[in-house]
């Protein structure tokens, strides 16, 4: 893979009031194929766990999220309740997905993503949640 970009991701969630942040902000592709802007970049197991590659292919008002080496795939569709599979290493889990809202800035040279959801699993409202991402041609050598 060349990653030849600079892919920042900053998801939010929150719960019964409980607040919860996570950023990233690392090397990846980005190309147009087939009328859908991918993003590609790699996430490194801790403590030396496996190294795992996450794909987001986005289109208009849908996005399509999966991690090559497991089961996990998550749809998201504006305006619609999606379920899948999560594979959380000790089993799998039944998620509900309700997509609010998918805002694309994504053109040839990258942009911005955002994306509001909920999330249920085994049909039980788990948290609201806030994925951003930000993808820009990176200046390095690779």
């Amino acid at each position: 893979m060349l990653e030849n970009y600079l892919i920042s991701i900053s998801g939010k969630q929150e719960y019964d009031g409980d607040l919860g942040e996570i950023n990233l902000t690392t090397y990846g592709s980005y190309k147009n194929e087939n009328g859908k802007q991918v993003i590609a970049y790699r996430e490194y197991g801790e403590g030396g766990g496996p190294v795992v590659t996450s794909v987001v292919k986005v289109e208009p008002d849908r996005v399509e999220m999966m991690h090559t080496g497991d089961s996990t795939r998550l749809i998201l569709e504006k305006g619609a309740r999606n379920y899948g599979e999560f594979d959380t290493g000790f089993g799998n889990l039944m998620l509900g997905v309700f997509t609010d809202e998918i805002t694309s800035t994504l053109g040839c040279r990258g942009g911005d993503l955002k994306i509001r959801y909920t999330l249920d699993i085994n049909s039980g409202f788990t948290s609201k949640n806030e994925l951003s991402i930000t993808v820009r041609e990176a200046k390095r050598d690779v």
